[in-house]
């Protein structure tokens, strides 16, 4: 008899992504989280985090990866960023990107 791809059992495949000022799995300190907030007495929403730190604290990658882009605010982003690219392999068919920014 034949298996679906229903019955099967998938694979749990886990990252061990890290955050980019402690550089470990423990969540850094936010000062502004993602989703709707009020600004300017306006409802907005908020595409990212906020991560305080000091100027010249060193940001790591959340993972391994290499610089695709960087550069000031363009039509894409409205401030400075980085994009990081990390490759596909074995547990994922495509790369990822990670968007840091201001």
């Amino acid at each position: 008899m034949k298996t679906s791809t229903s019955e099967k059992k998938k694979k749990n495949i886990t990252y061990e992504f890290v955050w980019p000022i402690s550089s470990n799995t423990d969540p850094d300190n936010m000062n502004t989280s993602f989703g709707p907030r009020i600004k300017n007495n306006m409802w907005n929403f908020h595409e990212g985090i906020d991560i305080p730190a000091s100027k010249d604290t060193p940001v790591h990658s959340m993972y391994n990866g290499v610089i695709h882009k960087c550069g000031a605010g363009d039509n894409k982003f409205s401030s400075r960023h980085v994009i990081i690219k990390i490759e596909s392999d074995e547990k994922r068919s495509k790369p990822i990107f990670l968007v840091y920014l201001h």
